[in-house]
């Protein structure tokens, strides 16, 4: 284990120069499976997010945040290295199998093993998801502490997590506030120097309750809005949504801990704090629940496989709150990926970038300062791709979107490939594919999605 943890450093070491410590820390915070649309701060009435609303007025908003693949492992991936789930060698979440012998391997950059280089004290607290192999572990990829749960999820109420060194911790209580407990234990520990703390919950995921009482009170008196879908099976959807949403309230309190923490600690004026999603969800969105591997939840369908690349699935909230922004409250409407987090990360640190991080990770934070992006490299463009392994119905998907239209091709089946004008309807309600009138639309984003995937 110390070899491999050696072997990574050393190919860093070797591309990375030693630069001043960081003026900043940061606390970079993942939920599991929380779309955009359940933050006030993106348009969200059905229950108050608070403390999230208040780091968005505070900091940057990013209005165009997407993932290319919309399932936690290669998400989770991307997020860390800036490569795509087919350069990352896996496609789909990691089932306990997998875990063994496919995740991160020693021949990739992550962003906290940059940083590792360069002084900064490293953590993770809660979800990792990435690999079982030794090269694969988190305190082998740059993150010199951890505590949490390597697989894939682990009940609301039942926290029962490992650490760096071999320990065992079975945590009384609810594992929201178990992981901010955690984060704070780490930011006091580390005050006195730079460091760089994920904190990735599990939450909102399935289970999502039982949550603390109080976050069960506020989503019984959430002001639901059910989607309009036709045929959605009742009472399943509502109870579902509800349920979501104290799992949504029970974060939005404990990020609100978290953040009161910094502020009591006088951490906050030297601590960027970015807030994203590994994915996109739905409660009756479309007709289905879950993310990029979605059922239906319609009397008609019920439970069969929705394999899917919806806005509301690829879309995830992005916030970054910089104490040095000059305009807090910003709002960045270009187009930005979780590919892009990785330069990011190193850009709001100032850090230069290694050889060996992807180019098409793009770096965002001068946004989160308050300065303008340059458009040239954010087009309206992207591209997704979805290859399904573990349940029942296969199927390998790759998507372009551009601001009016987007193409998804089902590649082992093709009579399901999708077509859908988002200016006349952002909904996604109507397949175009293969109708009338859209010939060239269609062999226009073909081709350039085809020059995409060659590409990578």
């Amino acid at each position: 284990m110390i070899r491999t943890t050696l072997s990574i450093l050393a190919v860093l070491v070797a591309t990375v120069r030693l630069q001043a410590a960081p003026e900043y820390n940061l606390v970079a915070i993942v939920t599991d499976d929380q779309a955009a649309w359940t933050l006030g701060c993106y348009g969200g009435k059905e229950i108050p997010t608070p403390n999230l609303d208040k780091l968005a007025a505070s900091g940057t908003r990013f209005a165009n945040a997407f993932v290319h693949t919309p399932v936690c492992s290669p998400s989770r991936g991307t997020y860390m290295t800036g490569l795509q789930s087919t350069q990352l060698g896996f496609t789909d979440w990691l089932n306990e199998g997998q875990m063994k012998n496919g995740g991160l391997t020693k021949e990739m950059t992550t962003w906290p093993a940059v940083l590792r280089t360069q002084g900064v004290a490293t953590g993770l607290i809660g979800k990792w998801h990435l690999g079982l192999s030794e090269q694969s572990l988190p305190w082998n990829q740059g993150l010199a502490e951890y505590t949490g749960f390597l697989g894939g999820g682990w009940a609301p109420n039942k926290v029962n997590f490992v650490d760096e060194k071999g320990g065992k911790h079975a945590l009384p209580g609810f594992s929201v506030e178990v992981c901010t407990d955690l984060a704070i234990k780490f930011t006091t520990a580390h005050k006195d120097k730079p460091f760089a703390l994920l904190v990735h919950y599990r939450e909102p995921h399935a289970a999502y309750v039982p949550m603390p009482a109080t976050d069960m009170e506020s989503s019984r008196q959430a002001n639901l809005q059910v989607p309009d879908f036709p045929g959605l099976k009742q009472p399943h959807t509502t109870n579902n949504r509800r349920d979501y949403y104290a799992s949504i309230a029970a974060l939005d309190r404990n990020i609100g801990r978290l953040l009161d923490h910094l502020k009591s600690s006088g951490l906050d004026g030297k601590t960027i704090v970015t807030f994203t999603s590994d994915h996109g969800y739905n409660v009756g969105e479309h007709g289905i629940q879950h993310k990029g591997n979605g059922r239906w939840i319609t009397e008609d369908r019920f439970q069969q496989p929705a394999p899917n690349m919806y806005d509301s699935t690829i879309r995830v909230p992005l916030i970054i709150h910089h104490p040095a922004t000059t305009k807090p409250g910003h709002v960045a409407r270009e187009w930005v990926t979780n590919a892009d987090t990785a330069a990011t990360m190193l850009g709001l640190l100032g850090i230069t970038r290694p050889a060996t991080l992807p180019a098409a990770s793009r770096d965002i934070s001068p946004a989160a300062r308050g300065e303008a992006l340059d458009a040239s490299q954010f087009p309206e463009e992207l591209f997704g791709q979805y290859d399904l392994v573990n349940f029942e119905l296969k199927n390998n998907m790759r998507m372009i979107r551009t601001a009016r239209w987007k193409l998804l091709l089902h590649l082992n089946d093709p009579a399901r490939n999708e077509l859908y004008d988002l200016t006349a309807d952002p909904g996604e309600r109507t397949n175009l594919r293969g109708k009338p009138g859209n010939e060239s639309t269609s062999a226009d984003l073909t081709k350039l999605l085809r020059a995409r995937m060659e590409r990578i």
